[in-house]
């Protein structure tokens, strides 16, 4: 089939989405009225745009109530563990076909990553390979009865005026669909609301260290009396250019951050129960790891941040991952964006590079490009990538991931508290004993006034058995109790709000996006080489880069890497 009719077919099935809104023959049947042409393609094309977010956009406009009897998000048991776990038997039944098309570039990955990276790049019409059935990655949201909420990554941080990554938040239109958090989010304790944590609130006769602590978050995130704040990724990103950062790097890496705050920062004196619990709890939610596991250079470019200005957008960061794909349309085709793609292999040679992926019918196709661009995690990597080398199978080796889960309570009661996210600081330090540790007022960011609430619930699993446990075919069930009994017992009385009121518990589940900052992997040079690109013709841009959860850790990749990938294809 040309490419003209692949296109045609295309456009012919978008159109179809839209419920023909507008007729063909309207538009070009009888002679003498085609003076409005070129008005009635514009309007087409902003129809055909608006089909293609809703059915593979990161935000689902049209959930089911029906929805919520079984995990949403991540169902890699139905495809991807199948194939890509056993990928030697698979191929042996399945022949990697001849390359069907040529591009200069293939996207594997349509998360923030892929799509901060098709955005750089999208001069050059990149292919994106996606094997979820819509974009967005853990960035996804949904919408009931015109409510946005999130059912992953909530909020990005307050970035400096003038740098390449605000600049680009700017200009894609994120900061304008935000609204911006200044104060400090609630705590609940004893069920008490306390909203000045770190001035000692929920422990008067010990606020010292509360005191101490806080001026030293906000210290590190102003730069000032002399503390640097740990960039991550290192703002001139290659590792022999700021050796200044680099050294510091290296040195808080050495510690985990529990141990660095009462060593480094305490004098050796412990840290207060509630302030550990409250530290606890926030990297559980944000990691899924507890403060043992948390590398002092990480943890503190995350918690240092949180003393800074909170980016909020109605649906989380799925509406900036939207913001990101709309401005990707205007220039990549649509057919370009393949969801439920899977890919399975990917060979370099030395003037291209040929990408296997497996369709929605299970249908194997190749791609020929000149630079493949790989924006997912290191431990799919090493089962797709062929002749990776030695030592970076290694490094691979050494990283560890782990799963959370988000539920959405959809209630029909307005909210009665004005708060974004409320921690929960009763619940305990053991990590395998974890529950809902936060919960996100999905009403907070719209400017629009609802009748209706909705909130987001935060559980991590900050233990290594926590992936597989969530694989489990009798775990929903299980999980889905124990946030309905603390949901009943604890989140919804605070909050004033009525069991009856509550229509549904949508819980979605993340089980691999989570990669754990461990500490010694900036200092033993890991990252340095996870992040090295393949024979010149593989290029990696992920959150894993640098083992730190967060949309920056994405964008700002995306941005490093994107400026050599433009020298490779001219």
């Amino acid at each position: 089939m040309s490419e003209n009719k692949n296109s045609r077919r295309v456009f012919l099935k978008w159109l179809g989405a839209t419920g023909g809104l507008i007729s063909v023959h309207s538009t070009f049947g009888a002679a003498g009225q085609i003076k409005n042409t070129a008005k009635t393609l514009s309007k087409l094309s902003s129809i055909n745009k608006s089909a293609i977010l809703k059915k593979i956009g990161p935000i689902d406009y049209n959930i089911t109530m029906s929805d919520d009897s079984n995990y949403l998000g991540d169902q890699p048991q139905l495809k991807a563990h199948p194939i890509l776990w056993d990928k030697e038997n698979f191929l042996k039944t399945n022949k990697i076909p001849e390359p069907e098309m040529t591009t200069p570039l293939v996207i594997i990955g349509g998360g923030m990553s892929g799509l901060a990276s098709a955005y750089l790049l999208r001069k050059y019409k990149p292919i994106i390979l996606e094997q979820a059935n819509r974009l967005g990655g853990n960035a996804k949201g949904e919408v009931w009865n015109g409510l946005p909420y999130s059912v992953g990554a909530a909020y990005y941080m307050e970035q400096t005026p003038g740098t390449e990554l605000y600049k680009l938040f700017e200009e894609v239109g994120a900061h304008a669909v935000c609204r911006i958090k200044n104060e400090e989010d609630p705590t609940l304790f004893d069920n008490q609301f306390f909203n000045n944590f770190w001035k000692g609130e929920t422990n008067p006769e010990k606020k010292a260290q509360f005191l101490k602590l806080a001026g030293y978050f906000r210290d590190v995130f102003n730069e000032t009396n002399n503390r640097i704040f740990p960039e991550i990724p290192l703002a001139i990103s290659k590792f022999s250019e700021d050796l200044k950062m680099t050294g510091h790097l290296a040195d808080l890496d050495k510690y985990n951050f529990k141990d660095f705050l009462e060593k480094k920062i305490l004098d050796n004196e412990a840290l207060h129960p509630q302030i550990e619990t409250m530290l606890e709890h926030y990297f559980w939610s944000t990691f899924a790891s507890p403060l043992k596991d948390v590398s002092a250079a990480q943890g503190l470019n995350a918690y240092a941040s949180e003393f800074g200005k909170v980016y909020t957008a109605p649906g989380g960061n799925s509406a900036v991952a939207e913001c990101f794909l709309k401005k990707i349309l205007q220039t990549v085709p649509a057919q370009n964006m393949k969801t439920d793609s899977l890919v399975v292999d990917v060979l370099v040679k030395p003037d291209h590079t040929l990408v296997t992926y497996s369709d929605s019918a299970g249908v194997l196709h190749t791609i020929k490009a000149k630079v493949a661009v790989m924006a997912c995690p290191k431990f799919i990597v090493k089962h797709i990538l062929r002749d990776i080398e030695p030592e970076r199978l290694s490094a691979i080796a050494k990283l560890k991931y782990r799963a959370y889960i988000v539920g959405n309570v959809l209630i029909d009661q307005k909210n009665p508290q004005s708060f974004y996210d409320l921690f929960l600081l009763d619940g305990g330090k053991d990590p395998e004993k974890s529950q809902v540790t936060d919960v996100i007022s999905s009403n907070y960011a719209p400017k629009k006034h609802f009748n209706q609430s909705v909130l987001t619930l935060y559980r991590g699993y900050p233990y290594d058995a926590g992936r597989s446990n969530l694989y489990d075919p009798e775990s929903f069930k299980s999980y889905k109790d124990e946030m309905e009994k603390q949901l009943s017992e604890q989140i919804l009385p605070s909050l004033k709000f009525k069991k009856e009121n509550v229509k549904s518990i949508r819980i979605t589940r993340w089980g691999h996006p989570m990669p754990v900052p461990t500490p010694g992997l900036i200092a033993d040079g890991t990252v340095e080489l996870i992040r090295r690109p393949f024979k010149e013709r593989v290029f990696f841009i992920e959150q894993d880069n640098w083992m730190l959860a967060a949309i920056e850790t994405s964008v700002e990749e995306a941005l490093y890497w994107s400026k050599e990938i433009k020298q490779m294809l001219g």
